[in-house]
């Protein structure tokens, strides 16, 4: 699968190298593709990956599954929604303002001024982690609690303030999206 994949690039006569990080990262902090791919690494937890499916491919069991998709938000998202996904956890350095009309979209972030800015776009305030005030744990907790309110009937704020953005990726440059499956 990887393998299709970066000779499609080739081909498409992309430098996957030269499309990444995103400008959104770049302008986050994110100098290189590997400190993108760390923090993809630290988000997915320790669950084994069991493979990588194409974008809106529904995986063939439990557990972690990497999507190949193009790394933008709202295709992103579609693609998930695509999978079937019941709820999708976003994280966003800068406050990405987008929603998705299928699945509800329940958004992170770490940055204590994106949090501060943009605090009415943000589900789960992360920040404490980052300022030494809480513990990954006790914030996974609140996020666990938070997913229980959405999963049964609680709007997410993009829900709220009407995001319900939605595009169909036409398969070209891109890392990979994960999904825990139960």
């Amino acid at each position: 699968l990887l393998s299709g994949f970066l000779e499609n690039l080739k081909g498409l006569g992309i430098n996957f190298l030269g499309v990444q990080p995103a400008p959104g990262n770049a302008r986050g902090g994110l100098t290189t593709i590997e400190e993108k791919s760390l923090g993809t690494i630290a988000k997915a937890g320790k669950s084994p990956i069991q493979g990588l499916i194409q974008y809106t491919e529904k995986p063939k069991g439990k557990g972690l599954w990497l999507m190949i998709e193009p790394s933008l938000d709202v295709e992103s998202m579609t693609g998930l929604a695509g999978v079937g996904v019941n709820v999708i956890v976003m994280t966003t350095g800068r406050g990405s303002p987008c929603g998705n009309p299928i699945v509800p979209v329940i958004k992170l972030c770490g940055n204590p001024k994106t949090c501060d800015w943009m605090a009415e776009n943000i589900d789960v305030d992360m920040s404490p982690i980052i300022k030494g005030e809480k513990s990954v744990e006790e914030l996974a907790e609140v996020l666990w609690l938070k997913m229980k309110k959405v999963l049964n009937g609680e709007k997410t704020q993009a829900e709220k303030l009407g995001f319900n953005d939605i595009a169909i990726w036409r398969n070209t440059a891109a890392p990979f999206q994960y999904m825990h499956c139960k």
